[in-house]
């Protein structure tokens, strides 16, 4: 029988993120655009016709098109829709994009 109370050694955590891996990002989102993007996603779930798994992959393939210049998101906003706390996970190149 193992002995499951036997001390193990610490997984070392890396400090500074690894070149390559995921970037977590945290933005606020109209609340209102949130829930019709997860219908959205849901929707084509549904449906069997998957254009977008997640949010997340909508989010980063939307940020992807900006990057190459083939979208522009110049629409209005309504800015008295509640705003709420979101977090994706995008590639070092868009977190660049981001934080510029």
């Amino acid at each position: 029988m193992r002995n499951l109370l036997q001390e193990k050694e610490p997984s070392s955590i890396p400090i500074m993120p690894v070149p390559g891996r995921m970037k977590k990002i945290v933005c606020e989102i109209d609340e209102y655009l949130l829930v019709k993007i997860q219908n959205l996603v849901n929707g084509e779930k549904t449906s069997g016709i998957i254009k977008y798994n997640s949010v997340n992959e909508l989010v980063r393939q939307a940020l992807q098109s900006y990057q190459k210049g083939q979208h522009n998101p110049t629409q209005p906003r309504k800015l008295g829709n509640p705003r709420i706390p979101y977090s994706f996970r995008i590639p070092p190149t868009l977190y660049e994009l981001y934080k510029s």
